[in-house]
């Protein structure tokens, strides 16, 4: 398909009469492409990498071609999915934006992988004491990777990890890196030895593409004999593996089954870059301070999570270091504190000074919100708790705004609830008929995986946590028994998931749960609404119990404290259900993939507090209302791969407060409107894909606060006004492939921001302009081939 849509485009050269027919068939092939893709990774197509693909949609596909080009199939797709899944790889890990002094590192361990040049398979481990940064390291080192060529599984190993956690992470792997073995057998593992018969099987079968696996944490041999064969010699050819661990002996295994290892111990931090941490900007400027500067670098050992759990505690003091030195006497209590052990310790002692509720907080994290959205958790445990943890540094947040834990701390934090908060079903029935130790429970989250010790719950057991029970999640396999529709005296429970028909069970008025801001679960049941939730609810993520067209009204869209409503799952919908009159506070609403939505209602417009909006997905939507201006809250606006709308409202430019907006893939957009250059706060514009874009409006180049400008795959852009000049805060500017574009301004080389710009796949481009080669050092220029030189 890749070569037929190539020879159609060479015929648009030939065929100028024939263009528009022509660019449609394309766009077919295209998608059809992407369809079939198994290692895709291209930014613009990210929403097909997380949809499974069936033999369904790629004949859907084929009837919609051979409609309008009899000559064009997609036969051979058809007959590739049926042989062999379409399976998307997992997602590769971000660079850690946190990560301070680690670039050198980085070099050494990319070159000890030698991806360019070694053929043959090897182990690369990366070892070091406790806190030292051996998974930044790691995570900083794949986020530069380009694993195309590779099927890539990444896992981490938890200190306290049971059988069931085993069995999770070899099912992980089989998905990932052997996606055709467990495709042809249906692998669904039953226990951890099942999972390694299947794993020596699946390293050993013929055909497979080159695997990258990166193990984080192993701790006990056994970790990796859980996951690795006895033999490696029938591993693919070129395949790499990398492992952090804190004992480099853990890993003879991979040794003695025929891989070459090579290892990078992780050092400690260089003094500057320890002071970094440890003061950020603040320079101790008298002598007595330099001096106690000098003794806590060297009680810290210059470890990472030591500096910043004790650059956390100056800062606390206002960099007055003497008051800090009562934490290094109780580190140093009973003796020398060997440096594995130094973060172990700081963790307890940071730990010890908690305040109850921000104890309470840090337990329910670690256990089952690790790697959430800050903003959801908020919610669950108090924003003012998780606020107190990162200033303790016990946890982080990602610049995709979620809380990330280092494995020392969420080990502590596990190991601490262990009595009071159950995470799998064997532990559940290990204190489900001690009436005592059910009265500590915290919470309980049962069902995220297959459980060998059954699925079923009383409810009396349940009901016995009423006094203590925080989160509940209960998910689609799990059954509970005996309904004493008691829900309502769960006076402190904050989080609530319940998955499947689990709600058939449970009282229908939720209205009662008074400290319930956190709902994930079914809200209609063939068109009837099941619950009248909490008045004071502040998330909800709906979910479909069945199919429902049209859902009565409900009262979970008058709740006048509802921030956040999620409805992405609720696809089947034709419009939203009641009215939002009462959500005053609503300040997210999501309809992501409503594919039979045409237009959104006006009320959606009058919601006050709104300030994000995404309809991603939304294919039958064709324009916006007149009155969706008075949306003067918004900062977040997500329309990529509405591919009918035509038009943006007349009213956009009255969008103040807009910071993001993403149209990405609206491939029936022509132009924007008229008064666009008035949204003085856009930082961040993504018109990706925009295949039918031609022009901007003169007010376009008004946009001083623009500093992210994505036009990639612009086909029809032939050229930009000398107005790109006036955007003075921009910072990125992306061409790719766009394929007309025959001249840049001139007055290009006047961007005072501009640090990168990408000319890729402009083959039109008659050359690069002087002025871009004048401009300041440090302009990352990427230039289409014909002009490399």
């Amino acid at each position: 398909m890749v070569k037929l849509a190539g020879h159609l485009r060479k015929l648009k050269y030939d065929m100028p009469q024939e263009e528009k027919i022509l660019s449609e068939a394309i766009i077919l092939i295209v998608e059809g492409s992407m369809l079939c893709a198994s290692q895709l990774q291209t930014r613009s197509l990210f929403r097909f990498l997380k949809a499974s693909v069936d033999s369904k949609s790629l004949a859907n596909l084929q009837l919609k071609i051979s409609q309008l080009y009899q000559d064009l199939t997609l036969r051979v797709a058809i007959e590739i999915q049926h042989q062999q899944p379409i399976a998307f790889p997992s997602w590769k890990p971000i660079y850690p934006d946190y990560a301070i002094g680690i670039e050198d590192q980085k070099k050494q361990v990319m070159n000890l992988l030698d991806m360019e040049t070694e053929k043959s398979t090897l182990a690369v481990v990366i070892y070091g004491f406790g806190g030292i940064g051996k998974t930044t390291l790691a995570t900083a080192v794949i986020a530069d990777l380009v694993l195309t060529h590779y099927n890539y599984s990444g896992v981490q190993i938890q200190e306290d990890r049971s059988r069931n956690d085993i069995k999770c992470m070899q099912q992980q792997i089989l998905k990932d890196a052997f996606p055709a073995y467990t495709y042809d057998r249906n692998v669904t593992l039953r226990n951890s030895a099942e999972g390694r018969d299947h794993l020596t099987s699946a390293f050993q079968a013929r055909g497979n593409k080159p695997v990258f696996l990166f193990i984080d944490n192993a701790l006990h041999a056994e970790d990796l004999e859980d996951l690795f064969p006895k033999r490696l010699a029938g591993i693919p050819k070129g395949s790499r593996i990398l492992v952090t661990t804190r004992n480099l002996g853990v890993t003879d295994m991979l040794k003695d089954a025929g891989l070459a290892r090579r290892e990078h111990f992780v050092d400690t931090l260089a003094p500057e870059e320890a002071r970094k941490i440890l003061f950020g900007n603040f320079n101790p400027a008298n002598t007595r301070h330099r001096d106690n500067v000098q003794k806590i670098l060297q009680i810290c050992a210059r470890i990472p999570l030591v500096l910043e759990i004790v650059g956390a505690r100056l800062r606390k003091q206002n960099y007055m270091v003497d008051r800090c030195t009562q934490i290094f006497e109780a580190l140093q209590t009973g003796g020398d504190i060997k440096a594995e052990n130094l973060s172990q310790r700081l963790v307890n002692s940071v730990y010890d000074e908690l305040e109850e509720s921000t104890r309470e907080a840090f337990l329910d994290i670690c256990c089952f919100f690790v790697n959430w959205s800050r903003r959801d958790v908020e919610h669950i445990v108090g924003t003012e708790n998780i606020t107190l943890l990162q200033e303790a540094a016990l946890m982080k947040t990602s610049d995709k705004d979620e809380l990330i834990v280092p494995d020392i701390i969420r080990a502590k934090g596990r190991s601490l609830s262990k009595c009071n908060r159950i995470m799998d079903m064997q532990s559940w029935l290990e204190v489900a008929h001690d009436h005592q130790k059910l009265k500590q429970i915290k919470g309980v989250w049962l069902g995220k995986e297959e459980s060998e010790s059954g699925n079923e719950v009383d409810e009396k057991q349940l009901y016995s946590l009423k006094n203590s029970l925080r989160v509940l999640g209960l998910e689609s396999q799990i059954k509970v028994s005996g309904s004493s529709q008691k829900s309502s005296k769960f006076k402190e429970l904050r989080f609530l998931r319940l998955g499947g028909d689990i709600s058939a069970l449970w009282p229908a008025n939720l209205e009662s749960l008074e400290r319930l801001t956190v709902f994930h679960g079914p809200v209609f049941k063939d068109g009837v609404t099941l619950y009248q939730l909490p008045k004071k609810l502040q998330i909800m993520r709906a979910t479909a119990q069945s199919h429902c067209e049209e859902p009565e009204p409900t009262k979970i869209i008058q709740n006048s404290y509802l921030e956040e409503l999620d409805l992405k799952e609720l696809k089947s919908l034709q419009k939203l259900p009641g009215k939002l009159d009462h959500l005053t506070a609503l300040k997210v609403l999501i309809l992501d993939e409503w594919d039979k939505i045409q237009e959104l209602p006006e009320q959606v417009c009058g919601l006050p507090s709104l300030c994000r909006l995404s309809i991603c997905g939304g294919n039958s939507l064709r324009n916006l209302p007149n009155s969706f201006g008075q949306l003067t809250s918004l900062q977040e606006l997500n329309l990529s791969s509405c591919k009918q709308l035509e038009e943006l409202s007349s009213t956009f430019g009255d969008l103040s407060s807009l910071k993001n907006l993403c149209l990405a893939e609206c491939v029936s957009l022509k132009e924007l409107p008229l008064g666009f250059g008035k949204l003085s706060s856009l930082e961040v514009l993504n018109l990706d894909g925009c295949w039918n874009l031609e022009s901007f409006p003169p007010s376009f180049w008004e946009l001083s606060s623009l500093r992210h400008l994505d036009l990639s795959y612009c086909m029809k852009l032939k050229a930009l006004p000398s107005g790109l000049g006036k955007l003075n805060s921009l910072n990125v500017l992306s061409l790719f492939g766009c394929k007309k574009l025959e001249d840049l301004p001139s007055n290009i080389g006047e961007l005072p921001s501009l640090e990168k710009i990408d000319l890729r796949g402009c083959r039109n481009l008659r050359e690069c302009p002087s002025a871009l080669r004048r401009m300041k050092r440090g302009l990352s220029v990427s230039l289409p081939d014909h002009l490399v030189n």
